[in-house]
């Protein structure tokens, strides 16, 4: 008999994430990806991404103003630094956070902004492998993580190996308002020592919590710098356009903090469950299907993603180039964002209920 999990697998096989609309945007024909609208595929089969002129250059901005997932195919990258010219030619950055580099975790190349994702390969095992989760990237590397990320396909399996992307502002939405009331004022506590809080969202939609609390004591108590390095972030995210999303990143998510106090890591990790679970179910994933040269473009701060277990590709290779932008602006709050005006502020009614429920968050 199938169990759910099985159930689960099965479907995300079948899902094509495909969408028939086509559509023009500043000069560039793309084909939209998932039916929520996130994604997009570029089918200009002449774009070369290394020499865009002027209006494609444009054109591809409104494109990442426009969707959260920008996949482009038949792109050759013969230098690491064309990866990155591309990407910081099309948004602003942090440039004083280049120079720190973001690839302590897997094979280094010969740019801070850029590592490798190998496959087969010791650091693929020690690194992805236990970590198959939903996640966002470097959230705790810095007060201004990362914005967009970048990923260049260099060799890709015949079958398995996909990323699969979800809309952390459909997360949001399909929540119920008690809900989202009670997650718009949580900050989230995360520390830099990747994958070792026992906590984890798997690719088909479950989750498993360990001794969090032991874990992190053990870490802290090694006292190696990363093991200090910790940040806060707003949990719920508040775009440009308005739209709220759910920002966290469980690989390092140590705890919740509420107006009243903070939520024990075991209550943080049930929540985090709750909260991006239904958003994560095949319905709601677009499955990116790797090919050599392809490109994916995503913003982290709109976008889960997660690699699929190496049993379905252990006997081939896969070489992912990962390039990250560090950004120039912090994490929106919905707090923030209501003194900016960017969202009108809860009415006396719902702040009450908001207050309520963060006084149930916090006591469990």
């Amino acid at each position: 008999m199938e169990t759910d999990s099985t159930a689960k697998k099965r479907k995300l096989d079948e899902v094509e994430g495909g969408s028939s609309s086509v559509i023009q945007v500043g000069g560039l024909t793309v084909r939209e990806v998932h039916p929520h609208g996130f994604g997009c595929e570029v089918l200009d089969e002449d774009l070369d991404l290394k020499n865009m002129s002027a209006q494609q250059m444009q054109a591809f901005k409104d494109l990442m103003d426009k969707y959260d997932v920008i996949v482009v195919h038949g792109q050759d990258f013969p230098e690491t630094v064309d990866q990155v010219n591309v990407i910081t030619s099309l948004q602003p950055h942090n440039k004083e956070l280049i120079a720190k580099g973001h690839g302590n975790n897997f094979d280094t190349t010969d740019h801070p902004l850029v590592r490798n994702s190998v496959w087969p390969s010791e650091k693929y095992v020690k690194v992805v492998h236990p970590g198959y989760a939903w996640h966002v990237d470097g959230i705790a590397w810095s007060e201004t993580p990362i914005i967009w990320s970048c990923l260049h396909c260099i060799k890709a399996p015949k079958k398995g190996g996909e990323t699969l992307f979800a809309s952390s502002v459909v997360c949001y939405d399909l929540l119920d308002e008690a809900v989202k009331a009670k997650i718009d004022r949580l900050t989230a506590e995360y520390y830099d020592d990747y994958q070792v809080h026992g906590w984890k969202l798997d690719w088909f939609g479950t989750h498993r919590t360990d001794d969090v609390e032991e874990t992190r004591q053990l870490h802290a108590a090694e006292g190696t710098e990363r093991s200090k390095r910790h940040v806060t972030h707003p949990l719920v995210h508040v775009s440009k356009d308005g739209k709220k999303s759910i920002y966290t990143g469980n690989h390092t998510l140590y705890r919740f903090i509420g107006p009243d106090g903070p939520m024990t890591p075991a209550e943080t990790h049930k929540l985090t469950g709750e909260i991006l679970t239904p958003g994560v179910q095949p319905e709601h994933v677009f499955v990116m299907r790797w090919k050599p040269n392809d490109v994916a473009f995503f913003n982290n701060r709109r976008m889960l993603h997660s690699p699929t277990i190496i049993e379905r590709f252990k006997n081939e290779e896969r070489h992912i180039k990962q390039c990250f932008l560090p950004a120039i602006e912090k994490v929106k709050s919905v707090d923030e964002a209501e003194r900016e005006g960017l969202i009108k502020p809860a009415t006396t009614s719902g702040a009450q209920k908001t207050s309520d429920a963060s006084t149930v968050a916090a006591s469990g």
